[in-house]
């Protein structure tokens, strides 16, 4: 599965949708990796190479969140810190789905790849688009 980038996920702002973009190719590129039968299943071989990559999306995810919220505080964004619980929230998930997926192995990488790909489907096309519709009447 490939989730590709279309023009609506575009918000207005070049520094954020440059980020967007590649997010969603660290995504792919981590759910092409783990979407191999031979790595679906974490062992103690492959735990740490899991992990590693899990982190990266969600350090990467993180420094985003700061880029978009620095936006909103210099914009005097009216829904900031709703915007900002969503982040929170979102990073809160993917460390529960992350301690699920290393302590139980109810969940595959890829089933958390495609869990973060649902959500940032929904975040970008509803609650980050909002922001740049904002952003965008403020400037005129």
């Amino acid at each position: 599965m490939t989730f590709l980038w279309h023009d609506k996920y575009c918000i207005g702002i070049d520094e954020i949708d440059k980020q967007h973009k590649t997010f969603l190719d660290m995504l792919n590129k981590t759910y092409d990796a783990y979407s191999n039968s031979s790595k679906s299943i974490i062992d103690e071989k492959n735990k740490l190479a899991v992990y590693t990559d899990i982190l990266k999306l969600r350090e990467y995810a993180f420094n985003h969140f700061f880029t978009e919220e620095k936006y909103m505080i210099k914009h005097k964004y009216p829904k900031f810190f709703e915007h900002k619980r969503e982040h929170d929230n979102f990073v809160k998930s993917v460390f529960e789905l992350e301690e699920k997926l290393f302590h139980s192995g109810d969940l595959t990488p890829g089933e958390l790849i495609d869990l973060i790909i649902d959500w940032y489907k929904t975040h970008v096309t509803h609650v980050d688009r909002e922001f740049g519709l904002y952003l965008q009447s403020v400037k005129r």
